[in-house]
């Protein structure tokens, strides 16, 4: 797998972006950006942003398929009938029992105002994006040794451990559905210092992508 990908219900939100005393930079550094991949995902890191390529298979039972009434192949596209129309052709591979649509989904997330990095130390960013209401997730982008990277992202825990420190912090929602799912927008005001000493401590601790070194696409020359 190239990634590690964390699904969770639960959410930590803040009112402004971190820290307070970085300015947005106007790219990513080169020690930062790269490619990894494998046979079906792609990551990029770019001086504008970050785009993940994810390869994908659709699996058509022939048993359920009629030619010429629920689907065609021209010239070595498969089309698919689907709510009453044809879906735009795809490549596809032929099984004995199936034909497997492949497709690809692209998410992109370039640097704008609502979308930033801000640098802490020389492994260490801090991504801050902008949600529908208004509020900030924040990132931590962390880059080790060869091309070791990893994008975190703090949890319940580390707010409740946050708490506890002498830092700016103060909670202006929390709320808890369930026994997992909770909400929380804090309002801070942290430092570069302070990010730092949450990084010492281990905290975001919540993996949202784990790139490695073995995936390490080299740029061609």
């Amino acid at each position: 797998m190239l990634l590690l990908v964390l699904t969770s219900c639960s959410t930590i939100n803040f009112t402004t972006p971190q820290p307070i005393d970085q300015s947005d930079l106007k790219s990513i550094p080169s020690t930062f950006t790269g490619h990894w991949g494998d046979s079906f995902n792609r990551f990029e890191i770019r001086s504008n942003g970050f785009l993940y390529t994810e390869s994908y298979e659709s699996a058509y039972p022939k048993n359920e398929l009629d030619s010429g009434v629920n689907y065609f192949i021209h010239n070595n596209l498969l089309y698919i009938l689907k709510e009453g129309e044809f879906q735009t052709g795809q490549a596809f591979r032929n099984a004995p029992d199936t034909l497997f649509g492949l497709g690809k989904s692209i998410t992109a997330h370039w640097l704008t105002p609502d979308f930033t990095v801000r640098k802490i130390d020389p492994h260490h960013l801090l991504i801050n994006r902008k949600t529908e209401h208004g509020w900030w997730e924040v990132y931590l982008l962390e880059r080790g040794n060869h091309h070791y990277t990893n994008i975190r992202m703090l949890n319940e825990d580390d707010v409740n451990q946050i708490r506890q420190l002498n830092t700016s912090l103060a909670d202006v929602h929390f709320n808890r559905s369930g026994s997992h799912g909770y909400t929380y927008l804090g309002e801070a005001s942290w430092t570069t210092r302070d990010i730092k000493q949450f990084v010492d401590l281990g905290l975001f601790t919540d993996t949202l992508y784990s790139l490695s070194s073995e995936q390490w696409i080299a740029p061609k020359h």
